[in-house]
């Protein structure tokens, strides 16, 4: 009876007429939905976990992980060391508050889809248990880093949204690969005016190789 019931109030309020809600814009655009993830441009954040909270006595970032997210960042690139590292002495946080933070925002964003390059001075072990522990892999793209990328859409649509990368020691999982190997080609990084960056004459010194795989191109 009671299922006849709540069939009868389905029913009755349109249930099998009103169209489905719209899928969520990816990354906050609707067009960037269509295109391969290596062809979106990410907003990302350099010490990433370096933010003012107690712990630290110089961040690198005004604003935590999770607010950081909310700004619009979806490429952290953080640091991961043990305890007994020297330079947790100028600030540090708990690996695992972070990785909360991130999958905090992505229960709360279904259509978000996030870069993490690790920069590792701990095992591929413990990072992916800090990972697995944070209820996080779930989330992380299992597909293809050579050749063709998925959509966004279709990372979206798989709940794959998150590619775990690692800068010196990959493994642990198979979801947890080299970002300099054949992934990611960085380019120089020692620049401090934004005039270096934009103006045309300098674009060809500002997209020169540095580390990662050769032919991998930024554009203007």
């Amino acid at each position: 009876m009671l299922i006849a019931v709540v069939v009868a109030s389905f029913l009755g309020t349109g249930g099998t007429t009103t169209a489905a809600p719209a899928k969520a814009p990816c990354n906050g655009e609707m067009e960037l939905c269509e295109r391969p993830l290596d062809r979106v441009a990410l907003r990302a954040t350099h010490k990433s976990m370096s933010v003012p909270l107690p712990g630290w006595y110089s961040s690198k970032q005004e604003r935590p992980i999770g607010d950081q997210l909310d700004d619009g960042i979806r490429g952290l690139l953080i640091d991961t060391h043990y305890a007994d590292h020297s330079f947790c002495e100028l600030g540090a946080a708990r690996l695992e508050s972070g990785l909360d933070d991130i999958h905090t925002f992505l229960v709360a964003n279904p259509g978000a889809v996030l870069v993490v390059i690790n920069q590792d001075y701990v095992t591929p072990e413990d990072f992916v248990g800090a990972v697995k522990d944070a209820d996080l892999e779930q989330f992380a793209y299992r597909g293809p880093v050579c050749g063709n990328w998925p959509t966004m859409r279709e990372m979206v649509d798989s709940g794959e949204r998150v590619v775990f990368l690692a800068e010196n020691h990959a493994g642990g999982a198979p979801w947890y690969h080299l970002a300099y190997d054949s992934i990611t080609e960085e380019t120089p990084y020692a620049f401090t005016k934004v005039p270096q960056l934009t103006s045309p004459g300098k674009l060809d010194a500002s997209c020169e190789p540095n580390r990662g795989p050769e032919g991998r191109r930024c554009s203007s």
